[in-house]
């Protein structure tokens, strides 16, 4: 929200988006804590967040988070259980929607 950029790490373009972001995020988390105690933490990352040991840091310390997923079939069918789809009143305004919901991908499992 402030704009303010708290670390930076540049990688290999080869290298996928979640490889070590919980090591890169934990000492973050720490030295908020630390400096901030009665903030409260909000981590916003995309899909290539989306793994199982960044939600249980962000359960454990604890930290807000929101990690935007790609689009599938199932997600879309969730999406549309929640919200139907209405014409919006104004056109010119962003309209958000954000509901909790329990999501177990599929394994792809090449023979």
């Amino acid at each position: 929200m402030t704009g303010e950029l708290l670390e930076a790490k540049l990688c290999p373009g080869n290298m996928y988006t979640s490889n070590g972001i919980v090591n890169f995020i934990q000492p973050l988390i720490k030295r908020s804590n630390d400096k901030f105690p009665e903030t409260l933490l909000f981590l916003r990352g995309d899909s290539g967040f989306a793994i199982p040991d960044l939600y249980a840091l962000c359960e454990k310390e604890p930290v807000y988070f929101v990690i935007h997923l790609k689009s599938n079939a199932q997600l879309q069918r969730l999406a549309n259980e929640y919200h139907t789809a209405t014409v919006p009143s104004d056109v010119s305004k962003t309209e958000c929607y954000f509901e909790e919901t329990i999501h177990q991908a599929k394994s792809v499992i090449e023979a």
